[in-house]
Parts: structure tokens; C-alpha cells; sequence
């Protein structure tokens, strides 16, 4: 039992890693679309 715990432990860290990295991507993208979004209020 210890030892299935500690295995479980890792994957639970890579699991959290693997989600946090596409929430960034995400942002990120949104971020993008935001700043075109001012510049086409701009070229108006």
C-alpha cells in the first residue's frame, strides 16, 4: 500500500503540470486576441 502511494504521488505532480500548461497557453491567446481586438478599434 506504501508503495502504490508513493508511485501515485509523481503522477498527481506531471497531472497538474500537463493541466497548468495549456490554462497558460490559453491566457496567452486571449491576451493575443485582445491586442488585435485595440488595434482594429484603432485603424477605425
Amino acid at each position: 500500500m506504501n508503495q502504490t502511494k508513493q508511485t501515485r504521488q509523481p503522477n498527481q505532480t506531471r497531472q497538474q503540470k500537463t493541466q497548468k500548461k495549456p490554462k497558460n497557453q490559453k491566457t496567452k491567446k486571449q491576451k493575443n486576441k485582445k491586442k488585435t481586438k485595440n488595434i482594429f478599434l484603432h485603424k477605425q
